[in-house]
Formats: C-alpha cells, sequence, structure tokens
C-alpha cells in the first residue's frame, strides 16, 4: 500500500499527491544517506576471511562479493571503556570485559534482536531453577525426622482447639487448581520485551501506562512486571518506584 492509498485512495486530490511525493522523496534521500553512511563506516575494513570488500546486507550484517557473512560490530568494534570486543545482547550490544552497553558504529536506525541469545538465557534461567528446587528438595530430605512409632492411637483432644482449627483449615479453603494460575493464551516474553520497547520509544513512561496484551489484567500485570525485570537485568530500562506506580525509563 502506497501513501496515497493509506490517506484514502484519492489520487486526484492535489494535497495528497504532493503529500506522497515529498514523502518518497524523503525516503529516497534517506536510503541514499544510510547507503553512504555504510560506505564509509565499512571502508576502513574487509572480510575476514578472502579481504575482498563487505556490504550491509542486512542489520548488524555484512558481507562480501563471496557470500561470507560477518556481524562487523563484534568483528570490528572495541568497546571505549575497556578496548574489548562487543557481545550481542537481546536488544543490543555489551563490552565483553565490563558489560557495559555500548552503541554500535555499524546500526544506522535499526535495533538487534538476537533470538539465539535470548533462547540461551531462557536454558540457563531453566537450569538455575531447576537446581534450586533440586537443592531445596535435598535440604527438605536431610531435615526430615526420623520415623515415629506410635503404639497407641493419637488423641487429637490432646491439644486443645486443634480439631477446630484442622476443620476451619480443611473446608474453608476449596480446591485449588494449577489452571487457575494460568491464562488461556501463552505467555510469549518476546511479545511483551518488543511491545515495552516500543512503548518507551527512548524516553520515559509509568508502567501503569503501559498497554495490556492480555485480557486478563491481573495476568497481563504479572508479565509485564516480568518483562520489566529482564529488561532491567538486560540493561535496557531504569526503574524507579513511585508509591504504587514504577517509572520506565529507556537506556
Amino acid at each position: 500500500m502506497n501513501y496515497e492509498d493509506s490517506l484514502g485512495g484519492d489520487s486526484d486530490n492535489p494535497l495528497l499527491v504532493g503529500v506522497a511525493r515529498i514523502r518518497a522523496g524523503v525516503d529516497s534521500l534517506r536510503n541514499k544517506v544510510k547507503a553512504w553512511y555504510f560506505q564509509v563506516v565499512l571502508s576502513p575494513f574487509r572480510c575476514v576471511k578472502c579481504s575482498a570488500r563487505l556490504k550491509i546486507v542486512g542489520p548488524s550484517r555484512a558481507e562480501c562479493r563471496l557470500g561470507h557473512v560477518v556481524d562487523p560490530t563484534v568483528a570490528f568494534q572495541m568497546s571505549e571503556c575497556c578496548g574489548s570486543r562487543l557481545a550481542r545482547r537481546v536488544c543490543h550490544y555489551a563490552c565483553s570485559g565490563c558489560d557495559r552497553v555500548v552503541a554500535s558504529r555499524f546500526l544506522f536506525d535499526e535495533r538487534i534482536f538476537d533470538a539465539s541469545y535470548f533462547v540461551e538465557l531462557s536454558r540457563q534461567s531453566r537450569e538455575r531453577r531447576k537446581h534450586k528446587v533440586e537443592e531445596m528438595r535435598r535440604l527438605l530430605a536431610g531435615s526430615r525426622s526420623s520415623e515415629l512409632g506410635l503404639s497407641d492411637i493419637p488423641d487429637l483432644s490432646g491439644v486443645p482447639g486443634l480439631v477446630v482449627d484442622l476443620d476451619h483449615f480443611i473446608s474453608g479453603g476449596g480446591q485449588v487448581y494449577v489452571d487457575d494460575f494460568a491464562g488461556e493464551d501463552v505467555f510469549d516474553i518476546r511479545v511483551y520485551w518488543k511491545r515495552i520497547l516500543s512503548f518507551v520509544a527512548g524516553g520515559e513512561v509509568m508502567f501503569n501506562t503501559i498497554p495490556s496484551i492480555s485480557e486478563d489484567a491481573r495476568v497481563d500485570r504479572a508479565r509485564r512486571f516480568l518483562t520489566l525485570v529482564h529488561l532491567w537485568h538486560e540493561r535496557e530500562v531504569r526503574l524507579t518506584q513511585y508509591g504504587n506506580d514504577i517509572l520506565v525509563e529507556a537506556l
């Protein structure tokens, strides 16, 4: 769909025709500036395999005439803080020495999203959680008391109020299912990740103003908060609490 169609398809309207031409001219100029920018920043570098010239063919992706592909940020750029190579994170690059976020010189206006790193991060998180569960089971197993042999039937009335408390505990709760805590939709943190970064858009917003994705408000709020914790861990945002709300600032 072209710009005229997006405004109603009235190609006879001279105002819309003029706006469409201006937009096309701006897009053309932007593409030329982008191509010139990449030509300049790549000019000192050559393919690490065949020494041929490189050309940007996508975000964080350069290719030579023989088809060798390389990430120019990882291959050629050093951090100013430690003089170390840069490493890919989920949505940015970081110094491999101190993990400080570093802006890539080989990105024009794009953002990276390293799916493989995200998968590895999730795998490590699952392994840590599994290790904690196993450690807790080991501690609980070690804290068990020895077997108690009973020669007489226990007398519940021997403890004042115990029967009443047990009756209240058993009858007052109601049955709880795991499905009560899981929404019908599957939680895909990448969707929340991209939505939040898009909404913050380099500025700052309050947590309660971030739009919901899930229809269940309680579940969605928990998912947004969990995603913000991951974003804070990846140094994509800064979180500051103000009363019952949280200020989210893009880094």
